[in-house]
């Protein structure tokens, strides 16, 4: 019992000693130049740590941190840590806690093993720092301070997708008999596709109307050229407006691999009655890494959901956060991270309650870390006598989002939101003991691990 006494008589004989009442708790980040800088830029954005760059000039001695955070050790850039901070205890190598070349392969999309990926090993990797910096920081009984993950303090976001490959699906095709339909539906739909001449693709009316149901809406990426159907796309894409539903570009051909071929197809998605996309999925998930992310952000797109693989489920980059890709250095664009489709399912002939369980793998991990579940769920198989597995997961999911009071959104508005919060100034302050005082935002501010511990309030 005598240790932590000990320890608790020394930080409050710091506090007393070194703390000003003002206290500012952000941390301040040594701006040295290389990756690994823009690493924890992107780490601390993802967690909603407030920091300041330190560049190169010490702060006031009133305006002290109370934790410094530097890449890589140097004698120069330890020294400016140093002395710009309130403990040198406090000042975090980073390269000495994290596995920084691990997340920068992930990021960058080099670490390129193909297999089901479940283990977010960056989202553990940000987590060994937001500890570190907690640790630090309760060496000088000061709490830390974060922006919560998304609106409403809600659990996680989610966020559902549509890839429109067709508006046409044969009800005989073999991955429907795969899953075993009754002789009563195979006749049933014998009747209808030859006599009804019923069309068992398009399905997008009952995907408005299930998601109207739970208060949900969706991203659809339409192609710019289909074979069959093509009068169904001004249709498609009126209708999902009217519902505010999102509009996206399934981009195909080469366009994943050079600028004017890209081009091309945002001005014939446009010439379609489109608009300009804010985002884009590749057909078949094509993608070059880091190439493709550059010449989406030339092309000016605001996020790309392609970053995922077609036969294996989870997070490829081992986050479930949106995140800025990482080459020479961080990139504009925003990666939504993609964890489960539909056609991987069938592939894999994970039906039922196999893929039922696969989900639930998925959510678990992502509620976990409060990250973003991210589901392509193509239109052609939201189809109750087809696909009345994948039509019930699709249901069920959006079912469970509103029973949970999960934030449901689009592409476009996860992406809106997760830049708006990493833009977002906190500058929490340490005003007394028990009190913490943060600038007013729509961003909820809370104390890790501890809320009962300190009071929140506004400046």
């Amino acid at each position: 019992m005598i240790w932590p006494l000990l320890s608790l008589f020394k930080s409050e004989k710091i506090r007393r000693e070194i703390v000003p009442l003002d206290q500012t708790l952000s941390v301040g980040l040594v701006n040295e130049p290389g990756i690994f800088t823009d690493l924890l830029r992107e780490m601390l954005d993802h967690q909603g740590i407030s920091y300041e760059e330190i560049n190169g000039q010490l702060p006031p001695a009133s305006s002290k941190y109370p934790v410094v955070l530097i890449a890589n050790y140097s004698s120069e850039s330890y020294e400016l840590a140093r002395k710009s901070c309130l403990l040198e205890e406090n000042v975090v190598i980073a390269t000495r806690i994290l596995n920084l070349e691990l997340v920068l392969k992930c990021l960058s999309g080099t670490e390129d093993t193909k297999k089901d990926r479940f283990d977010l090993l960056v989202n553990q990797e940000e987590s060994k720092l937001r500890d570190g910096i907690k640790d630090s920081l309760e060496r000088l009984n000061f709490p830390l301070v974060l922006k919560w993950f998304w609106p409403g303090k809600s659990e996680i976001c989610c966020v559902f997708t549509h890839d429109v490959d067709w508006f046409s699906y044969s009800p005989f095709h073999k991955v429907v008999l795969h899953g075993r339909p009754r002789i009563f539906s195979i006749l049933k739909m014998l009747f209808e596709s030859s006599v009804l001449r019923k069309d068992y693709g398009w399905n997008i009316p009952e995907i408005i109307e299930i998601q109207k149901k739970y208060g949900t809406k969706s991203s659809f990426y339409f192609q710019t050229h289909y074979e069959k159907g093509s009068s169904l796309l001004t249709k498609s894409v009126k209708m999902l407006r009217s519902e505010n539903f999102e509009i996206g570009l399934h981009a195909s051909h080469s366009s994943h691999e050079t600028i004017d071929a890209l081009k091309n197809e945002l001005n014939l998605f446009e010439r379609n009655g489109c608009g300009f996309p804010a985002g884009i999925r590749f057909h078949i998930l094509k993608f070059n890494v880091p190439k493709t992310w550059a010449l989406e952000s030339e092309a000016g797109m605001e996020y790309d959901a392609t970053f995922c693989y077609n036969r294996f489920f989870g997070f490829r980059a081992e986050t479930c956060l949106p995140f800025h890709p990482i080459a020479e250095a961080r990139m504009s664009i925003t990666e939504l991270p993609t964890s489960f489709m539909d056609w991987t399912a069938l592939y894999r002939k994970k039906r039922g309650e196999d893929a039922q369980n696969i989900l639930e793998e998925i959510k678990t991990k992502v509620k976990k870390y409060n990250g973003v579940l991210a589901v392509n769920f193509h239109n052609t198989y939201i189809n109750k006598e087809t696909f009345p597995d994948i039509y019930n997961l699709h249901e069920e999911l959006a079912k469970e989002a509103r029973s949970n009071g999960w934030w449901t959104a689009t592409s476009r508005e996860c992406v809106e939101w997760w830049s708006h919060r990493a833009g977002v100034e906190l500058k929490p302050r340490m005003s007394d003991s028990k009190t913490v005082t943060v600038i007013p935002t729509d961003v909820t501010s809370i104390v890790y691990p501890d809320e009962k511990k300190f009071v929140i309030d506004h400046y």
